[in-house]
């Protein structure tokens, strides 16, 4: 495989005749990308692992074996070679390989997708039925585009017809631009439903526009789509489909990991930061569930009664209105979860202004809830004297 020009020795020499080095460089940078884009998402969400971050896990996996493919073509079945230098036997399997990568291709690339949506139901729906309707729906519509896309591009598609110089398979140019049409409509959609979900929160222009750009660029895997479809047309109709592949395949491995590496952009602390403080999250959104940190501590909070003061003003013929704190047994202070009320009337003759006095009760607990909450606990005394 590998020559010596010049001196030097070349991996896959670029030829007129064999372009299989354009691709090695492509799929190679793009698996790099990949995986140090799975790392950095790795150490951003290390401490609470949401579902956004497995599925964009699956698409790594996913895009893994995409990759194995192209390799798979490159090294032992002449894929990226003109055709005269490719054997019957050669192109069978290279176009094999070549659709064993689409396939893959598309599902990592739908699974970028639900990422993102994911990422973003998490982000907006805490309280908000219809972003979690919304997103749940797009969810839904990409797992219907990418079942249809593999069914569509598959059927009456054989492997022999890839790399034929005749008689290849009809309607790809069709079939290809209705997937990247709505391949590029989902992406669009994702970045309109992330303008639709921060416009009515109330926070400063500046941190919305930060969140909105930080969705903003999966714009760019739609531009990848329409250029991968422009040069799969050229495949369809070149008089050499060997060579014309490997452009086709190129745009591909570009997109796929582009898409990779944008669904890891929303995650970054310098785009939600704002948004977190605008929301009311003291620390960030991935550490807010610490558990853990407050398994081996325990603290006790005694009983509060009342003061020397209020039982005489009670023995008086006064009234105190206010909260009592029970004995509780936390294990962190200040713990925002679990708060109880208690309201207490002191004084004689207040038999009957329980009935008129608002009670506070328990309010919905976190219990195990994932989602930030912002609470605040409040203690407020009332009290009267009775005239002389």
């Amino acid at each position: 495989m590998g020559a010596y020009i010049n001196g030097f020795y070349a991996f896959s020499p670029v030829s007129t005749n064999d372009r299989a080095g354009i691709l090695y460089v492509a799929t190679i940078l793009s698996l790099v990308f990949s995986v140090l884009t799975l790392l950095v998402r790795w150490h951003i969400q290390r401490r609470t692992f949401g579902l956004d971050f497995w599925v964009i896990v699956a698409a790594t996996v996913v895009a893994l074996g995409q990759y194995a493919a192209i390799f798979v073509g490159l090294d032992n079945y002449a894929l990226g070679k003109a055709v005269s230098l490719m054997t019957k036997t050669d192109q069978l399997s290279a176009a094999r390989s070549v659709i064993a990568s689409i396939d893959l291709f598309l599902i990592s690339n739908a699974l970028t997708k639900c990422s993102v949506i994911f990422f973003m139901k998490r982000l907006f729906s805490t309280d908000n039925r219809t972003a979690k309707l919304l997103c749940n729906s797009l969810l839904g519509l990409v797992g219907v585009w990418v079942l249809a896309s593999i069914l569509g591009l598959s059927i009456s598609c054989s492997a022999s017809t890839k790399f034929a110089l005749e008689h290849r398979c009809e309607g790809q140019i069709t079939r290809w631009s209705v997937v990247a049409t709505f391949d590029s409509l989902f992406e669009i959609a994702i970045f309109l439903l992330s303008i639709i979900l921060v416009v009515p929160l109330q926070m400063t222009t500046e941190i919305k526009l930060s969140v909105v750009f930080a969705f903003s660029f999966r714009l760019i895997v739609a531009v990848f789509a329409i250029i991968h479809v422009y040069y799969v047309s050229e495949w369809s109709s070149a008089s050499d489909p060997g060579i014309a592949s490997v452009y086709s395949l190129l745009w591909q491995q570009i997109e796929l990991g582009y898409a990779l590496m944008a669904a890891t952009i929303p995650t970054l602390r310098s785009f939600i930061r704002g948004y977190e403080k605008a929301m009311g999250w003291e620390s960030s959104y991935y550490i807010r569930n610490t558990a853990s940190r407050t398994a081996n501590s325990t603290y006790q909070l005694s009983t509060m009664h009342k003061s020397r003061h209020e039982e005489e003003r009670g023995e008086a013929g006064g009234a105190v209105f206010g909260l009592q704190r029970m004995e509780t047994c936390d294990r962190e202070p200040l713990r925002p979860d679990r708060p109880n009320y208690k309201a207490q009337i002191y004084g004689p003759g207040l038999d009957n202004v329980s009935e008129n006095v608002p009670r506070r009760t328990k309010s919905g607990s976190s219990g195990s809830s994932q989602e930030p909450i912002i609470r605040k606990d409040v203690e407020i005394q009332v009290s009267s004297e009775a005239a002389h």
